[in-house]
């Protein structure tokens, strides 16, 4: 709602490893920039990005929910 930067180490390491357990590598944190930066492989096929956009998908909704500023119904659409 502020747009203000997001700074919060251990929420971003959390972000981190909520999708390194769903086989996703990614970094949110090490520089304290709250920006993710994939890694994928240089071939990727159609089903593994939408696998990626799926796990994103679920670990920001549930990073939105643990900040309070997601609801079910964003979640469930």
């Amino acid at each position: 709602a502020t747009k203000a930067t997001f700074h919060d180490g251990a929420l971003l390491g959390w972000l981190t490893e909520r999708m390194r357990e769903q086989g996703l590598i990614v970094r949110n944190d090490g520089r304290n920039d709250p920006t993710t930066q994939l890694c994928p492989p240089l071939i990727l096929t159609r089903e593994e990005c939408d696998r990626t956009v799926e796990v994103l998908a679920d670990a920001f909704t549930e990073l939105g929910r643990r900040l309070g500023a997601v609801g079910t119904a964003h979640a469930a659409g």
